[in-house]
Parts: C-alpha cells; sequence; structure tokens
C-alpha cells in the first residue's frame, strides 16, 4: 500500500445527492438523444412517417404545417423535389408561415445550391433576425 493516500476531488461544484441527480439527469437526456438520432436517421422509418403525415394531410389539406412536417421528412430523406414541392405548397397556404423560407433555404443548401438558399435565408431573418438557426444557416451559405 503506498504511503501517499489518493485525495479525492471533484472539479463539479455540485456534490453529493445533487451530483447524483445532475448524473441521471444528463444520462436520461443522452438517452432520449440517441433513440431521436435512430428514429430520424433510419431511412425504413421516412417512408412509414410519410406515410402518416400524408394521411394527416387528406384529414386536413388546408394545414399548412403538415406540408412543412411532410417537406422536413423528404429532407431528410434527401428528396429534393418532394421537400421543395410541400414547401412551396405551405407557402401558399400560409404566406405569413415564415418558416417555409428558411426550410427552403435549408433544403437547397443541403442540395448543394448555397447561392439560391442565402436569399431564402435571408428573408427568414428580416422577420425572424434572432433565430439561431436561420443565422447559423446564413453562415453557412
Amino acid at each position: 500500500m503506498s504511503k501517499y493516500r489518493a485525495r479525492r476531488t471533484s472539479t463539479n461544484p455540485i456534490s453529493g445527492a445533487g451530483e447524483r441527480l445532475w448524473r441521471d439527469a444528463v444520462v436520461a437526456k443522452f438517452g432520449i438523444l440517441l433513440a431521436s438520432a435512430a428514429v430520424v436517421g433510419a431511412h425504413p422509418e421516412i417512408e412509414v412517417q410519410i406515410a402518416h403525415v400524408s394521411a394527416q394531410i387528406e384529414e386536413s389539406p388546408e394545414n399548412a404545417d403538415l406540408y412543412l412536417q411532410r417537406g422536413h421528412i423528404h429532407r431528410v430523406h434527401r428528396d429534393w423535389k418532394a421537400g421543395m414541392a410541400d414547401f412551396r405548397r405551405a407557402g401558399e397556404l400560409d404566406p405569413e408561415l415564415h418558416r417555409v423560407s428558411r426550410a427552403i433555404g435549408r433544403l437547397l443548401l443541403e442540395a448543394g445550391k448555397p447561392e439560391q438558399a442565402l436569399p431564402q435565408i435571408e428573408q427568414f431573418l428580416k422577420h425572424q433576425p434572432g433565430d439561431p438557426e436561420g443565422q447559423i444557416l446564413r453562415g453557412r451559405a
């Protein structure tokens, strides 16, 4: 046995029971993040998601948010044409839905068209200048 005793020090300002609660919360959030990433990244589930949102659109064909939602799913699946069609339809249904411009800009950026994406992102940021996602997308474009 060493004559030097290891001293336990912690750089965490939370100690004892508080530290355990904090650690449990971090682990729980990480688990939720992994589970949601698995759903978004898995392509067979994307087809199921598209079918689900399409059924909702059939029930509420004037709901712009549903078209926006389905457009995002198409974008994740890298189906640029279908995503753009849904985003344009959402914009037609609700011209005040400024998130459409951000969505179109993001799609164009991911499709490798930053010069076309930038005007869409700028249009969105006129209405939502402090939006962090919009600012990040503008920087990428």
